[in-house]
């Protein structure tokens, strides 16, 4: 999601296209690979990678939720990480029609019959929540 705080907005308007992030401050997020993390958009089936600047490039969710509430800029993070600011209303949604998914997540097992009770049960889980995250939200899932 790309959020920003309503200080923030007030003081820029809210962009209507990723275009207009060119005219904004963004907040980074530090990937594990030494690199500001690129932001992107879903445009019809495809994503659509955004080139940001910005005055904070940080490796921690935190600290850059924290420095978006306190009206530095624009942050883009996953959906989870923010859900508590956006009840509260300390951050505002920002480019909803144009979100994009977030990273692909995989559940790894040896293709085995044999695999522990605990280790289906997880699976199962995580699965059954991702399909109710996608019913409710309208995710993309695909079981692979």
């Amino acid at each position: 999601m790309t959020v920003a705080s309503p200080g923030y907005l007030a003081r820029k308007p809210a962009p209507t296209r990723p275009a207009d992030l060119a005219e904004h401050t963004c907040l980074r997020f530090l990937a594990p690979n030494g690199k500001p993390r690129a932001w992107s958009f879903a445009e019809g089936d495809r994503t659509l990678t955004v080139p940001v600047t910005g005055n904070l490039v940080i490796d921690n969710g935190s600290a850059l939720l924290e420095a978006a509430g306190a009206g530095m800029g624009i942050c883009q993070v996953l959906d989870f990480m923010v859900e508590p600011a956006l009840r509260t209303g300390a951050l505002t949604e920002v480019l909803a029609g144009v979100a994009a998914q977030g990273p692909k997540i995989h559940a790894v097992a040896t293709p085995s019959r044999s695999r522990p009770a605990s280790v289906r049960a997880f699976m199962r889980f995580w699965a059954d929540a991702f399909r109710v995250r996608r019913a409710r939200d309208g995710w993309p899932w695909r079981r692979g």
